[in-house]
C-alpha cells in the first residue's frame, strides 16, 4: 500500500498557512511540525483493507478501492511519523486528500473544507446537494432527488448514497456555499453501512458510517450513555479514548454512524433519523451549519455508465412463523403473571382459532417466550411488536 508521501511535506506547511475548516481546537494545528517521509517498509507492511464482508448502499469499482484505502488509513494514520501530522486538529481535509489522491490519481492538495468542496463540485454544480436545518422530511426528499442530475445508471431514481460520497459542512455565518474562511467546519466521506431489515417487510434500515478525522473527545455535558440504536452501542464508543491527548493524538480517522435511512425495495428513502447530532458541523438538520453531499466526478462517471455498480439488495422478508392458541390465555407486554400487568399491557384471547404470526422468538422469564409479531391479532390491536406468551398455552412452530 503506497500512500502519497509528497503531501506530507506540502500539507505540513499549508496547514500552518491556512488552518481553515476542520473541526475543533484549530489552534493546535501548530503542533503539526514538518514530517519526514514514512519509510517504504512501514507503508508496504500495511495491506489494503479487506472489505469483502462489508456492506455498501451503493458502490462502484473506484468507490470500493477508495474505501479500501480509507479503511487502511485508520491504522496507517497512527504509524511512524504520520502520527505527528495527520491525527491532529485542522487536518480533516488533509486526511481526506491523502485518501482521494491515492485512488483517483489527481492532485487535490486541499487543507481546508471550502477548497476541497470546490474540487469535488463547483458552486453551481447539479451534483451537490445542500442542507441547513432541514427537517427529516426534507432530507428524505433530497436523498430521493440526489441522483437526478445523472444521465443514466441503475442508481438513478434511488436515494442511496454511494461509498465515496463527500459529506462536509461549515458554520452558516461564514458565507454561502461553505465558502468562508472560518475554521469551524468539517469534511469526510460516506463509507460502509449497517443493514437492518424491517421484520415482515421488504423495507430495510440502512445506517451510513461517516469516515472522518473524528474530533469527538470533549465529554463535558455529553450523555455518553446514550444508545445510538440497533447494535451500534453507546455514544461513548465514538468518542476518542481519554488517553489520546497524552499520546499526542488530537483526532483519529474512523467511521462514525451519522444517518439511519429506511428504504423500500426500490431504493427510495422513506424516513430518516440523524444519529450523531454531537458531530454538529456535518449534521444535516443543524441550522447553524451549511452542510453538503457531493459525489466525486470519478465515481459519478462510473454511476452513469453503470460500470461495476452494485446496489444494496433488499433482504427477503422474514417468513412468518405461527403460534396457535391451545387454551384461553393472555398476550402480554411483560413476561410476568397477568395480575401484575395493567389493562394496556395484556389482552385475553379465548378463540381457539387464534393464530399469531411472528418473525422471531427468544426465551424469556420462566415458561414465557418472547415473540415479535408480524402483525397484530384483530381482537388485540394494542398487542403489536414484541410480546410475551405463556409457552404451555400455545403451540409454536417455525414452519
Amino acid at each position: 500500500m503506497k500512500f502519497l508521501k509528497k503531501s506530507v511535506a506540502l500539507c505540513s506547511l499549508s496547514a500552518l498557512a491556512f488552518a481553515a475548516g476542520c473541526g475543533r481546537d484549530d489552534e493546535n494545528a501548530s503542533k503539526s511540525a514538518s514530517v519526514s517521509a514514512v519509510p517504504d517498509a512501514v507503508i508496504n507492511a500495511i495491506d489494503l483493507a479487506d472489505i469483502a464482508n462489508l456492506k455498501f448502499a451503493a458502490s462502484t469499482p473506484k468507490g470500493r478501492k477508495l474505501f479500501s484505502y480509507a479503511k487502511s488509513w485508520e491504522k496507517m494514520q497512527l504509524l511512524g511519523d504520520y502520527k505527528k501530522h495527520y491525527p491532529q486538529a485542522a487536518m480533516c481535509a488533509t486526511n481526506l486528500t491523502e485518501v482521494f489522491e491515492e485512488v483517483f490519481g489527481r492532485t487535490y492538495q486541499s487543507d481546508n473544507v471550502p477548497e476541497f468542496r470546490r474540487q469535488i463540485a463547483p458552486d453551481r454544480s447539479p451534483h451537490i446537494t445542500w442542507f441547513q436545518g432541514d427537517s427529516n422530511a426534507s432530507i428524505v426528499a433530497k436523498l430521493n432527488a440526489f441522483h437526478s442530475g445523472l444521465s443514466g445508471g441503475s442508481i438513478k431514481g434511488t436515494g442511496y448514497l454511494p461509498v465515496g460520497t463527500v459529506l462536509g459542512g461549515c458554520k452558516a455565518s461564514t458565507g454561502r456555499n461553505c465558502d468562508g474562511a472560518s475554521s469551524d467546519g468539517h469534511i469526510g466521506m460516506i463509507g460502509d453501512v449497517g443493514v437492518y431489515p424491517v421484520p415482515g417487510s421488504t423495507d430495510v434500515n440502512v445506517v451510513y458510517y461517516f469516515w472522518n478525522n473524528n474530533w469527538l473527545r470533549d465529554r463535558e455535558g455529553m450523555n455518553l450513555d446514550r444508545k445510538i440504536g440497533y447494535d451500534l452501542g453507546l455514544l461513548s464508543k465514538y468518542f476518542l479514548p481519554e488517553n489520546y491527548a497524552t499520546l499526542g493524538y488530537e483526532r483519529h480517522w474512523m467511521g462514525v454512524p451519522v444517518l439511519d435511512v429506511k428504504y423500500n425495495a426500490a431504493g427510495r428513502a422513506l424516513s430518516v433519523k440523524r444519529l450523531m447530532p454531537e458531530l454538529d458541523d456535518v449534521d444535516l438538520g443543524n441550522p447553524e451549519y451549511e452542510t453538503f453531499l457531493a459525489v466525486p466526478q470519478e465515481i459519478r462517471a462510473e454511476l452513469e455508465s453503470n460500470d461495476g455498480v452494485r446496489l444494496l439488495t433488499p433482504p427477503a422478508p422474514a417468513k412468518p412463523r405461527f403460534a396457535t392458541l391451545k387454551v384461553a390465555t393472555w398476550i402480554k407486554k411483560r413476561p410476568v403473571q397477568s395480575g401484575e400487568l395493567t389493562t394496556n399491557e395484556k389482552c385475553f384471547v379465548t378463540n381457539p382459532a387464534t393464530v399469531l404470526a411472528y418473525t422471531s422468538r427468544a426465551p424469556a422469564a420462566g415458561d414465557h417466550v418472547q415473540v415479535k409479531l408480524a402483525f397484530a391479532d384483530a381482537s388485540c390491536p394494542n398487542m403489536t411488536g414484541t410480546v410475551y406468551l405463556y409457552n404451555p398455552h400455545w403451540t409454536l412452530t417455525d414452519k
